[in-house]
């Protein structure tokens, strides 16, 4: 399994840039909204925030990339996740879902991003 993180920003490209220069980030596809980064061998995601974002504040969300994200759903939900999004077939391809653990983090629940 695989936990990378994904910054919310207000602008998106910006971030992306800055990254690349400063970090000298590689950037790899983009699928469900969210480039992906690579620095120093480590990924990052960065997504566009949205009105939702702002009403919330939510600024991080962690990825988790894992072969069974319906058996990884079901593991949190028995110790007191809650399901946003349950783990699903998506456009892009890929199964994922959404959760907030008892501690208010949301998590993404996917099979792997292909690199």
């Amino acid at each position: 399994m695989q936990i990378i993180p994904i910054l919310i920003v207000d602008d998106k490209q910006a971030a992306i840039d800055f990254y690349r220069h400063v970090f000298r980030a590689e950037v790899g596809q983009t699928l469900v909204e969210t480039t992906q980064l690579f620095i120093q061998g480590q990924s990052i995601g960065i997504r566009q925030a949205t009105e939702s974002h702002e009403k919330t504040q939510e600024r991080i969300v962690l990825l988790a990339e894992t072969a069974a994200p319906d058996v990884l759903e079901q593991n949190a939900i028995k110790h007191g996740a809650e399901v946003i999004s349950p783990v699903d077939d998506d456009e892009s391809g890929l199964r994922l879902g959404r959760i907030s653990d008892p501690f208010g983090i949301q998590w993404i629940l996917s099979t792997a991003f292909p690199r």
